[in-house]
């Protein structure tokens, strides 16, 4: 497993959709409860031997559709995405998003 926390993260606020400066978003943290994720832009994957399969070449695909969008996220949950992100956009709150190269 990877140590994502030492690629950086970032704190994002508001509803404009948020960009990664840094690789690809693979995990949301919010920051306090009710903290909503509206969608995002995922790179779909594919595993081989418990590793992932990217192709960056691939069209991100927009995500509006997942158990937890749409749903208050407490402070003490986190999401981990099925693939790279590279667009979110939150409904309300705030969080954090974390990074890999």
């Amino acid at each position: 497993m990877r140590d994502w926390a030492t690629m950086g993260m970032d704190l994002i606020t508001g509803t404009d959709p948020f960009t990664p400066r840094r690789g690809y978003i693979y995990v949301f943290i919010p920051q306090a409860g009710g903290a909503k994720i509206q969608s995002f832009k995922e790179i779909p994957v594919e595993t081989l031997n418990g590793e992932w399969l990217i192709d960056p070449d691939i069209e991100p695909v927009l995500v509006e559709e997942r158990s937890y969008i749409g749903v208050d996220l407490d402070c003490n949950m986190s999401v981990h995405f099925d693939g790279p992100v590279t667009e979110i956009t939150l409904a309300s709150g705030s969080g954090w998003v974390a990074y890999l190269k």
